[in-house]
C-alpha cells in the first residue's frame, strides 16, 4: 500500500489545505531488533508442492452451468462510526479485516484538531455478539499503515515519519499494542509498505523511493518468542508498492508482490520461495499507464489484480481486472470504459469464488461494487450514494461483504462502515 496523496488529485477540495507535521522525540524508548540467521533448514520441515506457476493449465476454475440469480438492489447497512477531521478524511487510508471469532478491525488515523497536529493510529474494534464499536490508540503516527488479522490476532505495520521508523505491532489479550522498529533505512523518501500471513507465517515489505531493493522480513509464528528476520530483498530499485493490497501468500510456500519496475515502469508481480529463500520469477505488464490498486492470490493458481488505467482525466481512471498466472498475467482481462475510478479499488474474493471490487467513482462522487460471480456475470451497483474515499474491504464470518470508507458533507467528515444485507 502506497501514500495516498501521491496518486489523488484534490483539485478544490484540499488545494490550501496544511499539511500536519511535528518535530517530536521518541518516546517509546524501543531498543532496535537484532536480527537472526533466515529461518535455518534444519528447523522448519516444509512439505513443499511443485512449482506450478509455469505449467498449470490456463484456464479459469470451471464456471458452474446453472447461471446465478443476482440479488436485487436492497439497501445496504450503513455505520457511522466516528467522525475525523477533513484533512484525515481526504488524504487518508482505512484498513479492515476480520478475526476468526468473527471481531471485526478497522484501522485508521483519528486527530485531536482541524490540521491534525498530533495524529495517531488508532483501531475501531466490533465483537460479533455486541455489535459495538470501542476504540485504541496504536501508536502516534502519521503516515502509510496496514492492518491484518492473523487468526484473532491484529497486526500492524506502519511508517513512523515523526520519529523515522518502519514499526512492526501487535496486540496482546490484556489490550496492550507492542510495537518494534524494523531495521530499513528511513533516512530519505519512501514509497509504501505490505503485509500479510499464511498459516505458519507473517510478512512485510517496505519499498524505498531511493536506489535500493525492496526488503522483505519474515516472523515464525509457529514459535514462541520468534523474532522477525531479514529475508531475501527483491532487486527492484524504486519500486513503488500497490495502491492498497500488493502482497498475498499461497500457503504453498509462495510470496507474491505487486510493484512498479522502478520510477516509471509498468507494475507487475514477483514471486518470492520460501524453500530457497530466493525471489526467482518476474513478470510485467507491458503498460506503464495501468497502476494497480489490489491483490489477491487465489487457490488455483491465478494471481488477479483490480487497476486503474489513466483515463486522461484529472485523478480518475478507467475500471480494469486482469487475471493470470506469471508467465501470462493478462490472460483474461475485464476493462469497463464506461466506469470510472478516482483513487483506487480494493479487491477480495468471495467464499464462493467471486472477485469483488469495491471502489471511489469518478470525483468520489459515490461508493461502488463491481462483483464477478462463479457463473461469469458481472454485477455493478452503487452501495453509497455520497463522497467516498479511503476504501477497505472484508469479508465477516457470516460471509457478508463489509467495506470501511471516509464521507464527507461539507467539511464535516466521518468514518463509516457499509454492511452486506444478503448473502
Amino acid at each position: 500500500m502506497r501514500r495516498l496523496w501521491s496518486h489523488v488529485v484534490l483539485a478544490g477540495v484540499c488545494l490550501g489545505l496544511p499539511l500536519s507535521g511535528c518535530n517530536c522525540d521518541d518516546e517509546t524508548e524501543d531498543t532496535p531488533w537484532e536480527l537472526t540467521d533466515p529461518f535455518p533448514e534444519e528447523d522448519l520441515a516444509f512439505d513443499m508442492p511443485p512449482d506450478l506457476a509455469p505449467d498449470m493449465p490456463e484456464d479459469m476454475p470451471p464456471e458452474i452451468d446453472m447461471m446465478i440469480e443476482i440479488p436485487p438492489e436492497i439497501p445496504w447497512e450503513r455505520e457511522v462510526i466516528e467522525e475525523v477531521e477533513l484533512q484525515q478524511a481526504l488524504n487518508d487510508r482505512t484498513s479492515l479485516d476480520v478475526g476468526e471469532d468473527g471481531t471485526v478491525w478497522l484501522g485508521y488515523h483519528s486527530c485531536n484538531d482541524s490540521i491534525c497536529s498530533d495524529p495517531y493510529l488508532s483501531v475501531a474494534i466490533e465483537e460479533q455478539d455486541s455489535r459495538q464499536w470501542r476504540f485504541e490508540d496504536v501508536a502516534r503516527q502519521q503516515g502509510t499503515f496496514g492492518l491484518i488479522v492473523y487468526k484473532d490476532q491484529p497486526w500492524v505495520a506502519y511508517l513512523d515519519e515523526i520519529n523515522q521508523q518502519f514499526r512492526v505491532g501487535y496486540r496482546l489479550e490484556s489490550g496492550e499494542w507492542v510495537k518494534w522498529p524494523l531495521p530499513v533505512n528511513f533516512t530519505g523518501a519512501y514509497d509504501g509498505l505490505d503485509l500479510t500471513h499464511d498459516d505458519d507465517h507473517l510478512y512485510v515489505t517496505f519499498a524505498s523511493s531511493l536506489q535500493t531493493p525492496v526488503e522483505l522480513f519474515g516472523l515464525d509464528m509457529r514459535r514462541s518468542n520468534s523474532e522477525f528476520i531479514s529475508l531475501a530483498k527483491l532487486d527492484v530499485k524504486e519500486a513503488s508498492a500497490a495502491l492498497e493490497r500488493g502482497l498475498a501468500a499461497n500457503n504453498q510456500g509462495n510470496l507474491f508482490l505487486v510493484h512498479r519496475d522502478g520510477s516509471s515502469g509498468p507494475y507487475g508481480v514477483a514471486r518470492y520461495k520460501l524453500e530457497d529463500n530466493l525471489w526467482d520469477r518476474q513478470s510485467y505488464y507491458s503498460d506503464p499507464s495501468i497502476t494497480v490498486s489490489s491483490m489477491i492470490a487465489r487457490e488455483n493458481g491465478d494471481i488477479c489484480m483490480s487497476s486503474t488505467v489513466d483515463g486522461g482525466f484529472i485523478g480518475d481512471g478507467v475500471f480494469e481486472v486482469t487475471c493470470g498466472k506469471l508467465n501470462n498475467l493478462r490472460r483474461q482481462v475485464w476493462r469497463y470504459d464506461n466506469e470510472s475510478l478516482s483513487s483506487y479499488s480494493s479487491m477480495i474474493e468471495g467464499q464462493d469464488g467471486s472477485l469483488i471490487i469495491a471502489y471511489n467513482a469518478g470525483g468520489n462522487s459515490r461508493l461502488r461494487v463491481a462483483r464477478r460471480y462463479p457463473d461469469g456475470q458481472w454485477d455493478f451497483r452503487t452501495v453509497f450514494n455520497g463522497s467516498s474515499y479511503g476504501v477497505s474491504t472484508a469479508i465477516d464470518t457470516d460471509n457478508k461483504l463489509l467495506i470501511s470508507y471516509y464521507t464527507c458533507e461539507g467539511s464535516r467528515c466521518t468514518l463509516e462502515m457499509l454492511r452486506q444485507p444478503y448473502l
